[in-house]
């Protein structure tokens, strides 16, 4: 069956539920799998329709639009990440940067541990989780952020 087929199936009015029905196939597929659903995804439209939800006016759009463009790994998303990481929404921006993090992206390293250490409620293990969704390539930048005093005391 062709994407636009299944996306004519599926239809816009739908794509929450069908987003969330996709979420465990994209947390736990890899490789040519993991690459023929995302470009099926974005062939249907799921991944315009999620990066137009980040800009959204209510709370959880953006939330599970941020967690879901984190979900398929698209470096498309970034540039929306990015700001979404300056929502003055404390739980957008912090899942905005698990985005980031998932995407690999390492220019926001910084921000997202500005994000982690701000947060009284976040365990060190979920935070070292978040930081650890970088890859192992983060590790000497993110070495030398942490020896860096604005950064650990939550100044920028």
């Amino acid at each position: 069956m062709s994407s636009k087929k299944i996306a004519k199936e599926v239809r816009i009015k739908h794509f929450s539920l069908f987003s969330e029905f996709m979420e465990k196939y994209l947390e736990t597929l890899k490789g040519d799998d993991f690459q023929s659903l995302t470009h099926l995804l974005k062939e249907m439209g799921l991944f315009d329709y999620n990066l137009k939800r980040l800009g959204s006016r209510k709370r959880w759009h953006r939330v599970y639009a941020a967690f879901f463009l984190g979900l398929m790994r698209d470096k498309e998303a970034v540039p929306a990440l990015g700001e979404g990481v300056e929502d003055r929404d404390s739980l957008v921006s912090f899942v905005c940067a698990i985005a980031l993090a998932k995407i690999g992206e390492k220019r926001h390293l910084k921000e997202t541990l500005l994000i982690l250490t701000r947060r009284k409620d976040l365990r060190p293990g979920r935070a070292a989780g978040v930081l650890l969704e970088f890859g192992s390539g983060a590790c000497a930048e993110l070495g030398l952020l942490l020896g860096n005093e604005s950064v650990s005391s939550g100044n920028t």
